[in-house]
């Protein structure tokens, strides 16, 4: 593609240190001259090139400042041949004079009397030679383009363009409309879109048909003055985030603006940081979803499951996936993006599906609500992380010490992985014996349940777990009691069991057999019924396992002797009831 344009006398060089304001400069230029020129806008996907075009050229029709006198724009998306081209800059064809609008009921008739006087004419061309082959709509599709003259054309979407449609046929027609039909033809394209056969086309015809070449890559303080319309605080608040992020994207902030605008209402009654978290996160969700290759992907933001997984990224050797965080890391630091917990993932999934899963979202809104609230009474644990990151002084034991004392403080809001973390970070630091003290702590401390001390069940933790720090978890998972549900372990039996659970199964009553049944439908009744009743199917069976099916059956019969249609239904299960007891 050619980075140097020549037009009377103007020469614009660089396409990547052509400013937005250069651009417009331009395209305004080419819209108020009368001279016939052929002007191509390039540029990726949302940066803006036909929301420029259009507000240009809605400004010059305000203004009365347009050289020509009519306008037709044509979107090649679908369009596969010539003939459909030149149909379409004939039938879009209409003023820019009077705001375009014309008496319609003129208009339309003088379009029929075009059409009709096309049709009759065609007749008589095909007694010429040559022209006999043709199809009526392709002597019309010829006849039209005589009747497009002195217009500014718009040719948009180039890339999107239906196979039987090439370049260089859309190039050669931008060219006759430029020297026969002394027209102003703007060429609209994502040229990183476009097929490898469509690149050839542009490189081999574009120096030779194209008067100005201009490339659009906005830089993203100037793509977030054109995609945020509003001056409220929610807008100021992703305007200053996507800036952060370098978002270049028009297209990419809007989304991400209608994401943040739609989750706002979750966030009443929030504290502020919470809000500031939540948005945050849902900006560069939505960046890393519409541009992948200019933004972290959600792969590398999803396995930053922890802080500790996230600090230990400068360590030599602890990831599989160096050279990304080498590339995201101080973007993501100087974002205040720290990692990626339960609530971030959610939020991460509504993005991709482009809603929210409210059942999921608003519990661990709650949570991560809470856990600010108490964060913000004592918020010297994260000051001390940040003593840590933010310098590169000599200062270990400033910050061994700062930890020491702020997990002693905060440790009833620590997760687990992070209470791993500054273990880990104090044992570096030769400080083995407070290291040992702080888990014990935290161990005693917690009066979470017995899946909470499941080191081998938490998904953020990754990497090797000390001996020491497991094993004084794994103790006090063994000192607690699983605290079982009896659908979810019903539910279960189908992947497996073991005497525990069998155990709570078989001592469970008759009447939670018949509450789970009857309360539930669909695919969960049917893996509940089937993991019920598959000790039918053991041979020498346990006696737990023989409770649970007999207490399956006798719920079953209460379920069947409610109605008639229930005790056809239990049928299926070997359960007959009698009909004098229905």
């Amino acid at each position: 593609m050619a980075d140097v344009a020549n037009t009377a006398g103007l020469i614009i060089e660089g396409k990547n240190t052509m400013s937005l304001a250069v651009i417009k400069g331009e395209v305004e230029r080419f819209i108020t001259s009368t001279r016939p020129e052929v002007l191509c806008l390039q540029g990726g996907w949302g940066v803006g090139k036909t929301h420029l075009w259009n507000t240009c050229l809605r400004d010059a029709e305000t203004s009365d400042h347009a050289g020509l006198e009519a306008y037709s724009y044509v979107s090649l998306f679908g369009l596969n041949n010539i003939s459909d081209l030149r149909m379409s800059v004939f039938e879009r064809r209409r003023s820019l004079k009077s705001g375009g609008q014309e008496d319609s009921g003129k208009g339309l008739l003088a379009g029929l009397q075009k059409m009709a006087n096309f049709r009759s004419r065609g007749k008589l061309l095909k007694a010429l030679p040559g022209v006999a082959n043709l199809s009526d709509e392709e002597i019309i599709s010829l006849l039209s383009v005589a009747d497009s003259p002195q217009q500014i054309v718009c040719i948009d979407d180039v890339e999107r363009r239906g196979d039987g449609l090439n370049v260089k046929d859309i190039l050669g027609f931008a060219s006759f409309l430029k020297e026969e039909r002394k027209c102003k033809v703007i060429i609209i394209l994502n040229d990183e879109e476009l097929d490898r056969d469509g690149q050839q086309q542009m490189s081999a015809h574009l120096e030779k048909v194209v008067d100005v070449s201009l490339t659009m890559k906005p830089t993203s303080a100037e793509a977030v003055s054109i995609a945020l319309t509003r001056s409220d605080d929610l807008s100021k608040q992703i305007a200053q985030k996507c800036r952060t992020l370098g978002v270049p994207n028009i297209r990419a902030i809007r989304r991400a603006e209608k994401f943040a605008r739609s989750i706002m209402k979750y966030l009443d009654g929030c504290e502020n940081k919470t809000k500031d978290n939540v948005i945050s996160s849902v900006i560069l969700f939505s960046w890393s979803r519409d541009q992948p290759g200019e933004a972290p992907t959600t792969e590398f933001l999803k396995s930053l499951t922890s802080t500790w997984k996230f600090f230990a990224l400068d360590q030599d050797g602890d990831e599989d996936n160096g050279a990304e965080a080498a590339q995201w890391k101080p973007l993501l630091e100087a974002y205040g993006y720290g990692w990626t917990d339960d609530l971030d993932l959610t939020l991460m999934d509504g993005v991709a599906a482009g809603y929210f899963d409210l059942e999921k979202l608003i519990p661990l809104i709650a949570e991560f609500n809470a856990r600010i609230s108490s964060e913000n009474a004592d918020s010297s644990f994260n000051e001390a992380w940040q003593l840590y990151h933010d310098s590169f002084g000599d200062n270990e034991v400033e910050v061994g010490d700062a930890l020491f004392a702020s997990f002693k403080k905060n440790f009833q809001h620590i997760t687990p992985s992070n209470a791993l973390g500054t273990f880990r970070i104090l044992k570096d630091f030769g400080r083995e014996a407070e290291a040992k003290e702080l888990v014990n702590l935290y161990v005693a401390g917690r009066d979470e349940g017995r899946a909470f001390f499941d080191l081998d069940q938490n998904h953020f933790i990754e990497g090797e777990i000390d001996p020491y720090f497991r094993t004084q978890f794994d103790k006090k998972r063994d000192e607690l009691s699983e605290v079982l549900d009896f659908k979810e372990t019903l539910l279960s039996v189908g992947d497996g069991w073991n005497s525990e659970r069998l155990a709570f199964l078989a001592d469970a009553p008759v009447e939670k057999y018949y509450e789970t049944f009857k309360g539930s439908e669909g695919e969960e009744l049917r893996k509940l019924l089937a993991n019920a009743t598959s000790f039918r199917r053991i041979v020498n069976s346990t006696d737990e396992m023989s409770r649970v099916t007999q207490k399956t059956i006798s719920a079953l019969e209460q379920i069947g002797k409610a109605s008639r249609i229930n005790a056809r239904r239990v049928r299926r299960f070997g359960v007959k009831i009698d009909p004098a007891s229905g």
